[in-house]
């Protein structure tokens, strides 16, 4: 439905990957592309819920538990395989994005997704995935509610990190991820279409914030409370919210697009396992060019295996489910 959308998904998950290959050369890159999927999946959501699935709460859930859970269950399984055959390398890797757990809790944590937080999670970016879940329910609760409430709830979302800012010394790349996602959900209810200059531009500014200006301004991840880096953040998501109309221009979905937008959700969950792989088999340093390369076509093979072994059986499940209200209906 959304051919450029397909394709700049799997941008942005080789952005995170390309931040956590090379992050001395792409600082924040990362940080900023998982704010823009928090936008998309806010706005996604949305049509989903107001569309097809309307009044259809059941399906919707269901709907998502099989988009999410199944491929990120068998990258769980991969990264506890990896952790167990050697921990010592595992460690040694990155403590803080191979993580092991140790308690009921953690381990319950990493199954069911909910309560994950950075430096937590068996698969590094599904700390991401927690927040999406939590907004998942807050928009299905809200779906049910007078829309003039939800619209309430979601602009005072967008207060939330300047309030954090003001107020704390803490980083709002997790707090106020809510900026994002709320974001996104209101463009699904009040959406602008700017001239399509300042789409463009706009999304040539979200490029120049995430791979340019950071390294003029000398911004880094290791400093992720900073001013520079707070409102590189914030001004991706509008830099997003302008340039959107351009990503969602509806058009024939050709087979590269349908891949790309495929391949995005597991490129994002394996890409540190790629990481990892591409440093024991090759010999590879954890960061560098030669990183970055092997482990996108790393990252990419294990993609492509696990659309065709998991995501593709799961997705005619969803295609019943989708279908099942119009058969009900004839």
């Amino acid at each position: 439905m959304y051919p450029r959308l397909n394709y700049f998904r799997l941008f942005l998950a080789w952005s995170v990957l390309a931040f956590h290959s090379n992050i001395l050369i792409v600082p924040i890159a990362g940080m900023i592309a998982v704010w823009c999927f928090f936008f998309i999946s806010g706005y996604l959501v949305c049509t989903i819920l107001y569309g097809r699935y309307q009044n259809r709460h059941a399906d919707f859930v269901v709907n998502r538990f099989l988009r999410i859970f199944p491929t990120y269950w068998f990258s769980l399984a991969m990264g506890i395989i990896m952790i167990k055959i050697n921990p010592e390398a595992a460690i040694a890797f990155d403590s803080y994005f191979f993580y092991a757990p140790e308690t009921l809790n953690g381990w319950m944590s990493n199954l069911f997704i909910f309560g994950l937080q950075p430096g937590s999670a068996v698969v590094t970016p599904a700390w991401s995935l927690a927040i999406e879940l939590n907004w998942y329910v807050i928009l299905f609760i809200g779906s049910m509610l007078p829309l003039r409430w939800l619209l309430l709830f979601l602009s005072a979302n967008l207060i939330l990190p300047f309030i954090i800012i003001y107020f704390s010394t803490e980083a709002i790349y997790v707090g106020g991820a809510g900026f994002a996602f709320a974001l996104g959900a209101l463009t699904y209810h009040a959406r602008l279409t700017p001239p399509k200059f300042i789409q463009i531009t706009a999304l040539i500014s979200l490029l120049i914030t995430m791979f340019i200006a950071p390294i003029y301004l000398g911004l880094s991840a290791y400093e992720s409370n900073s001013t520079g880096v707070n409102y590189s953040l914030l001004g991706s998501v509008v830099f997003i919210y302008l340039a959107f109309p351009w990503l969602i221009k509806t058009g024939k979905i050709s087979y590269w697009s349908k891949l790309a937008g495929e391949i995005s959700y597991p490129f994002f969950l394996v890409h540190m396992f790629a990481i990892r792989i591409s440093m024991e088999l090759f010999d590879l340093p954890r960061l560098g060019w030669d990183t970055l390369a092997v482990s996108t076509i790393i990252s990419l093979l294990l993609s492509l295996l696990i659309v065709k072994f998991i995501e593709n059986p799961v997705a005619i499940l969803r295609k019943r489910i989708r279908e099942r209200d119009n058969r009900l209906s004839v």
